[in-house]
């Protein structure tokens, strides 16, 4: 059971927000979790430059998500790579 992740930490059926320090910078971390413990999964985005299509879609799945009926956890990184960022 994933409970937190980088200091990054939500209660059963809660959704928590942070940052994980990368290299004196910011990375954004989502943990979603369900109502019920199950299996985790990990959603990135923002891998390269130009792909910003990655970031939306984290934000649309965590926009859809109903946390009352997800079993397990959802963690969400939409930049994996920081450095194409800046």
């Amino acid at each position: 059971m994933v409970e937190g992740f980088c200091g990054v930490a939500a209660a059963p059926g809660q959704v928590g927000y942070g940052a994980l320090d990368f290299e004196g910078m910011k990375v954004p971390v989502v943990v979603a979790r369900g109502s019920t413990d199950g299996p985790t999964l990990l959603v990135t985005g923002l891998q390269h430059a130009t792909e910003f299509s990655g970031p939306a879609a984290v934000d649309g799945a965590l926009a859809h998500l109903d946390l009352a009926a997800l079993r397990g956890t959802l963690l969400g990184l939409p930049v994996a790579n920081p450095i194409q960022l800046s």
